[in-house]
């Protein structure tokens, strides 16, 4: 009779685990799915404007899209990372009213300062609806994914991308020349906001949320908070000063090495939530390293690749058949892209605040120091060179922050157990 009963648990043990296994392997495609559809979304959008922008109206493109870029910063670090790292986590209510009005600020300060600039006043209405629009989008869908919410997160991203599907058709056939970068925007804003409704609306947005928010997780929004300072300092504020010394035409042309490496952002930004869900200890082995570096290789050996046919070609592609010259420099930039996205994510997740501002400073600093001095030796070419080699610097950097703290830990853990 124990026989039996033994034999039937272990049935129902194994029954468990195969339903386990089943239950993580439908997650593990569903996050798949929701990625490829949201990097789909956003690529057709950055590509449309490499392709159908010559140099100068993408410069202005690029000048308007770092300012989504800035709010993303903003935005991650006073709402979703910080969320996330103060357990018990705050609901939606607290959430989804936070996110709101760090999406209307972002969306008036972005009409404001293309009303202010000539060359960007008419593109101001179109750029404040896709900021607001975005940056919400960006956090309901951070929250969506860390909370398993899917219906929130795959019908935004499949909206956005049948709109800019479209968006090709009509920019490309049928759009003049001197209508492009209007066109290209007002599809950003309409993508933006078909995303954006299909996402969790918010269900309160009282202002007195913002103080009970700040009190709750103020210590993580410093930490994260001084950190994307110090990280836009390079990666927003430099491109704005390189626009004197380049030109907007050849502004255009260096933005476009960022977004040529669009592809390997999308696939990173979306998995966000994810980085904390393993130690630090699984990132640190050298397995899990040497499969980071070979993926590094082959992604930067496939956009290097793509760059070196079109250059062969005789295909007017916008501001890409100009980057293509430099697609040795390009190849690297994508693989050091890769690296040090993976690695600065993991130290978002679990590096304490002295190890992570202490990385940010010095990053910032290459930043700040190696484009700025290229551009003004080299002209196009030396501030390409020197952001290649400050990506690159900046990703071993990372890795072996990594592993330090892995280190210190293991160290950490050996002296209790001795104790």
């Amino acid at each position: 009779m124990l026989a039996k009963v033994r034999l039937r648990n272990r049935v129902h043990d194994k029954k468990d685990c195969e339903s386990m296994g089943a239950g993580r392997l439908r997650r593990v495609m569903s996050l798949g799915l929701m990625t490829m559809v949201n990097s789909i979304s956003v690529l057709l959008l950055q590509v449309l404007a490499l392709v159908a922008l010559m140099p100068a109206d993408f410069g202005r493109f690029s000048a308007v899209y770092l300012m989504f870029g800035f709010g993303t910063s903003f935005l991650l670090s006073i709402v979703c990372e910080a969320w996330q790292r103060k357990k018990p986590h705050s609901d939606w209510d607290d959430y989804g009213s936070v996110l709101f009005w760090l999406s209307l600020a972002a969306s008036v300060l972005a009409g404001s300062i293309c009303l202010m600039v000539d060359s960007l006043r008419a593109v101001g209405v179109p750029a404040a609806i896709a900021l607001l629009c975005a940056v919400y989008r960006t956090g309901a869908r951070y929250y969506a994914v860390q909370q398993g919410q899917n219906r929130y997160v795959i019908y935004g991203d499949l909206g956005s991308v049948v709109v800019l599907a479209g968006a090709w058709v009509w920019v490309l056939s049928w759009a003049p020349d001197s209508a492009r970068l209007n066109a290209v925007v007002w599809a950003w804003a309409v993508s933006s906001l078909v995303a954006g409704l299909a996402s969790k609306w918010p269900t309160s947005i009282r202002v007195t949320v913002l103080s009970v928010w700040r009190a709750k997780h103020g210590r993580e929004i410093r930490t994260l908070l001084t950190d994307s300072i110090i990280l836009d300092a390079s990666g927003i504020g430099v491109p704005y000063a390189l626009i004197p010394t380049l030109s907007i035409s050849g502004f255009g042309t260096y933005r476009a090495l960022s977004n040529f490496s669009g592809p390997v952002k999308l696939v990173l930004f979306p998995m966000r939530p994810l980085f904390s869900t393993r130690s630090i200890h699984w990132f640190a082995r050298s397995k899990v390293a040497g499969l980071a570096c070979l993926a590094a290789v082959a992604i930067g050996a496939a956009g290097g690749g793509v760059l070196c046919l079109l250059q062969r070609s005789s295909l007017e592609l916008g501001t890409l058949r100009s980057l293509a010259e430099f697609w040795p420099l390009v190849a690297v930039f994508v693989a050091a892209t890769f690296l040090n996205g993976v690695y600065y994510l993991i130290g978002r997740a679990h590096f304490d605040q002295r190890t992570l501002l202490a990385g940010r400073i010095a990053a910032t600093g290459l930043g700040i120091i190696l484009p700025l001095t290229g551009a003004l030796v080299g002209g196009l070419a030396g501030a390409l060179i020197g952001t290649t080699v400050f990506t690159t610097v900046v990703a071993v950097m990372w890795m072996v922050f990594t592993m330090r703290v892995h280190a210190r830990a293991e160290r950490g853990d050996l002296d209790r157990s001795l104790t």
